[in-house]
């Protein structure tokens, strides 16, 4: 039943997905502009010629313009980027528009005094403490109907293919001013004052606090209202103008659960199908952290986005502010773009020039042939995702997340915690993925049980569980297990998996785990730390029995960087507590994400690997249990196309073994099925 279920699940998602995919006319590659570009005329002419000269390049093209202008001032300038419609029509690229400042990214107003700020004070955002902030207060009726003018004004100048309302459309900490605390108090029905609610919002610490849930969906609310603005401003001004939503972190839950209210919005009574543009951060191509923590929001918010008939695109934002050449590198920012269509969205908006830091013309002549070279595989990718989903190792995110428990006052509670631990499970090449996708296990952290409730934990640990030692002492918690106990040891201790050992030097933490129970199997255990008379001290990792029909693999640490013999312990737990094995394991010692995709039936039809360091890898082995093909082929962009090594795996009925060729520093590769 637990199967039937998944399939459904999964296939439904596929069908939405699909139903989200049938608008024609959402472009694959997107060239979004800064809004200085407007007088450099004769800077757009070369970056027209380079998309002219590498045809497939950009589907289309962003403009914006300054701040948050007048409209006259905003005709004004709306009207220097018409000249560039023709250009954009001979090549065959849309001509649209993104929305830079509306209510929460980088608005211009606080540089000016209040004085001389075009809109009454009370159209400004108040903080706890009363004064009030430079950002526009989505309740304000002047705010209201100055976005409703300008962008019914864009409508009628431009005429846009689409229009992309601010980067980012968010709250950030919200409002209190009178009008928004009237609000809130009726929306939650009870009356609350700046002071208190900021208290219940930032100051609760080591117990729930649900009022954190009620500020976030009214956050959502008001959004949705600012949406309908844009919307009802689109229906006059033109209305087969497409709309889209640029989006920040998917973990970023400050203003809603999800975007889901606000895209709602935009898509109006006559549900048009919209966009989303999810991004942010990652402006360095040497910060890989940042690029891993990017992946996984890009993940999940592929992954819930698609599962919904109104979504018409998701879009990736590669940021290169303001494409500086420093900054990345054209060749890494293809291969930045490739891992994320991996994860689940379906087209690219790309930065490309800003006339106030230039560029030589032939970095940006660069980038456009790269892009042109890529597309080819780009496009495989992005078809094949509209028939799989992602598999792996589910990262849930309790109903209770943002209630949960903080431990001090002021912990941004928008946040879901551990992603000290999500980068380095995804780095050795687990397949890390969000609830959304067709999960073989769960995951569980110690916030994510705290932010789960306890049906939700029960539904958990019916099935396939992995977590470490901190987060089986919270589950301890909702779940008492007196007969397997846990004492934090930091004397100093060798953790032995087989033959191997590996140091806990002293003052560093393990956990001790101990038991008698007969029903559990041990993986690895503890001995003390004098090398001249090491004596057994307790469990370091074990398979649990779960109580509600699953199992759990309970492993010391999480977060710390294992050593190999550590990370194939890993991967041996999660092939003995799920029924027929993973569906793909890698057999590797290097830094390699790994993100594989299924089909409805659970078969493997893509695995994506990309190398996260700086020089080639050994060859690579992946064992695949439930597969697509008996036949797959290896794709690595702008190579040739090659069959590899694939070999019935020794031991195991209906596995396959499949040997790859190296791949070199930060390269990336498809296996298709």
């Amino acid at each position: 039943m637990k199967k039937l279920l998944g399939a459904l699940i999964c296939f439904a998602a596929l069908t939405a997905m699909a139903a989200g995919k049938s608008a024609s006319d959402w472009p694959f590659i997107i060239s979004r502009q800064m809004p200085c570009m407007n007088y450099y005329p004769e800077v757009m002419d070369q970056i027209f010629d380079s998309f002219q000269a590498h045809p497939g390049a950009c589907d289309e093209i962003w403009f914006c313009i300054d701040g948050l202008t007048d409209l006259p001032a905003s005709e004004k300038e709306l009207r220097r980027i018409l000249p560039y419609r023709k250009r954009c029509e001979e090549l065959g690229i849309q001509f649209s528009f993104q929305l830079g400042l509306t209510l929460g990214h980088g608005s211009q107003l606080h540089k000016t005094r209040p004085e001389d700020r075009p809109f009454p004070e009370d159209a400004f955002r108040m903080y706890p403490d009363g004064h009030r902030s430079g950002d526009f207060c989505p309740t304000s009726p002047e705010v209201r109907g100055y976005l409703f003018e300008r962008t019914k004004l864009v409508m009628e100048v431009l005429k846009p293919d689409s229009f992309w309302p601010d980067d980012d459309l968010r709250l950030n900490n919200g409002c209190y001013c009178p009008r928004c605390m009237k609000g809130f108090s009726e929306f939650c029905g009870k009356e609350w004052t700046r002071e208190d609610l900021y208290h219940h919002l930032m100051g609760t610490v080591n117990e729930p606090e649900p009022v954190r849930g009620q500020w976030v969906r009214y956050e959502a609310k008001l959004l949705a209202e600012v949406g309908e603005v844009f919307r009802r401003a689109v229906e006059q001004g033109y209305p087969e103008c497409r709309l889209g939503v640029q989006a920040v972190y998917s973990n970023w839950r400050h203003t809603g659960p999800n975007n889901f209210p606000l895209m709602k919005a935009l898509s109006g009574p006559n549900h048009h199908k919209v966009g989303i543009r999810p991004g942010a951060g990652f402006y360095n191509d040497k910060d890989f952290g940042a690029l891993v923590q990017k992946y996984l929001c890009i993940q999940e918010e592929g992954a819930r986005c698609h599962q919904q008939d109104f979504v018409g695109q998701v879009c990736y934002e590669a940021e290169n502010y303001p494409h500086v050449a420093l900054l990345k590198n054209p060749q890494f920012m293809m291969t930045e773009a490739t891992l994320m269509l991996a994860g689940g969205v379906d087209s690219l908006a790309l930065y490309w020039h800003s006339g106030d830091y230039y560029e030589s013309a032939r970095s940006y002549d660069r980038f456009a042939k790269l892009c042109a070279q890529y597309r080819p595989y780009w496009e495989t990718l992005r078809d094949r995702n509209q028939s799989t989903v992602l598999y792996g190792i589910s990262r849930p995110v309790g109903t209770n997340a943002v209630n949960a428990p903080r431990t001090s006052a002021g912990d941004n509670f928008w946040v879901v915690p551990n992603w000290e631990m999500m980068p380095t499970l995804v780095t050795y090449g687990l397949p890390i993925c969000p609830a959304e996708a067709h999960s073989a296990v769960t995951l569980l952290t110690d916030n994510i049980i705290l932010g789960s409730t306890k049906a939700e934990l029960e539904h958990y640990l019916a099935g396939s569980v992995i977590l470490d030692a901190p987060a089986w002492m919270e589950l301890n918690l909702t779940f008492p297990q007196t007969n397997i106990t846990v004492t934090p040891y930091t004397q100093g201790a060798f953790e032995v998996i087989g033959k191997a050992s590996y140091y806990y030097p002293a003052h560093s933490t393990c956990y001790l785990l101990r038991t008698d129970r007969t029903d559990v199997e041990v993986l690895s255990t503890f001995e003390t730390g004098d090398p001249a008379n090491r004596q057994p001290l307790g469990i370091s990792s074990m398979i649990i029995p779960s109580g509600f029909g699953g199992k759990i693999l309970l492993v010391n640490e999480l977060d710390r960087c294992p050593t190999t013999p550590k990370r194939e312990l890993i991967l041996n737990g999660l092939d003995k507590i799920t029924d027929q094995k993973m569906a793909v394991r890698l057999n590797t010692h290097e830094q390699i994400i790994m993100t594989p995709r299924v089909d409805t039936e659970g078969k493997i039809q893509t695995v994506t690997l990309f190398n996260l360091s700086s020089g080639e890898t050994d060859t690579l082995s992946l064992t695949v249990r439930n597969y697509g093909s008996k036949r797959p082929y290896w794709s690595v962009p702008c190579q040739k196309k090659v069959r590899p090594k694939v070999k019935e795996t020794q031991d195991e009925e209906g596995s396959l073994t499949i040997t790859l060729p190296p791949l070199g520093a930060y390269q990336i590769g498809t296996l298709y099925f």
